[in-house]
């Protein structure tokens, strides 16, 4: 019989000082999020299935605690009804979240991770879903009101066709070399934004629909500005706007225009529209975001302008779990009309 071939061999190579960091670091960071999780502070305070309040600890899933409801015996975690449950690759979250931070686009957190721009996509509005709805429920004082416009923007990269519409703030093209290239728009607004803001910090930023739709527009306004803004301590300034004037007179607010008081800096509007071009610089590297998605995108630059002060780092991982992460806050769908 022919000899057989010696079969090659294969030389065992340890693995370099590289490799043995990188793995370090991704250990380190899920210890980190496995911690944050399992804060006595994060355990559910009632079944999800039931609303039973009699639960148990039940061993471990993936490292995070896990609890069983002594009523119908189901089994639930603190990432239970939020809008990371079932995520995976917990050790990337920290990571993400640096990316929030810094405000990169899709797909440049998508090379920072190492995921594909869908998964980032996917990972970023779960994440964003709950600062988007969270906003103030306190306002004293002074108060600023104003309507941010957003366009329609034609942009020339990506899929041919485009299923939800693509808005941005837009300003007149200039001529000036070096100026950024932004994206054609449509001549008239299609979406506007409430944006209310007092000296105290407080921020409530709410989507309204076209501009055309006055009747519309008032009813959304006054849903939202009832809520928070009482006809005592409070007197709300804006530009002039008769759909503001107008809601304001029916829920009985204190209204001043500006051009009402000419020359009086204590009531120049610099809030509102210093918000309004902090965001339209903020969200030309995306060249226009999804009109489903815009709440979203206020909520992520509402946490930023809080936490402008690189010491005082926004803690995304809790405020995408509940509306804990903001205190004195309230969700828009929670909020009732008196």
């Amino acid at each position: 019989m022919p000899a057989r071939a010696a079969l090659p061999t294969c030389e065992f190579r340890p693995p370099t000082a590289s490799v043995k960091c990188q793995k370090t670091s991704e250990a380190n960071t899920l210890n980190a999020v496995l911690a944050a999780l399992n804060e006595p502070g994060r355990a559910p305070a009632a079944c999800p299935n039931c609303g039973g309040r009699r639960l148990q600890r039940w061993g471990f899933s993936g490292g995070v605690q896990r609890y069983r409801c002594v009523g119908c015996g189901r089994c639930c975690n603190p990432l239970t009804g939020t809008p990371l449950a079932r995520l995976r690759r917990r050790d990337l979250w920290l990571d993400h979240a640096r990316a929030l931070d810094d405000g990169s686009s899709i797909r440049a957190a998508g090379r920072r991770l190492g995921l594909h721009r869908n998964t980032t996509f996917r990972w970023r509005h779960r994440w964003l879903r709950r600062p988007g709805e969270q906003q103030d429920s306190r306002f004293r004082g002074i108060v600023e009101a104003g309507l941010v416009s957003f366009h329609d923007v034609r942009t020339h990269h990506g899929a041919k066709r485009q299923t939800w519409r693509r808005v941005a703030i837009v300003r007149p093209r200039t001529d000036e070399p070096g100026s950024p290239e932004k994206p054609a728009m449509t001549a008239r607004p299609s979406v506007s934004v409430l944006v209310v803001r007092d000296r105290r910090g407080a921020m409530l930023d709410h989507v309204l629909g076209a501009m055309e739709h006055e009747a519309t527009n008032a009813t959304r306004m006054a849903r939202a500005l009832a809520p928070v803004l009482g006809p005592d301590r409070i007197m709300l300034c804006s530009d002039g706007s008769p759909l503001i004037d107008g809601v304001a007179r029916e829920l009985a607010i204190p209204f001043h225009a500006l051009s009402s008081v000419p020359g009086s800096r204590h009531f120049e509007q610099y809030l509102v529209r210093g918000f309004e071009r902090r965001l339209e610089g903020w969200m030309r590297r995306f060249r226009g975001v999804s009109a489903r998605y815009l709440a979203h995108y206020l909520g992520w630059r509402r946490v930023l302008d809080r936490h402008r002060s690189p010491e005082a780092s926004p803690d995304w991982l809790r405020l995408a779990l509940g509306p804990g992460g903001l205190e004195g806050s309230t969700t828009m769908a929670s909020a009732t009309v008196p």
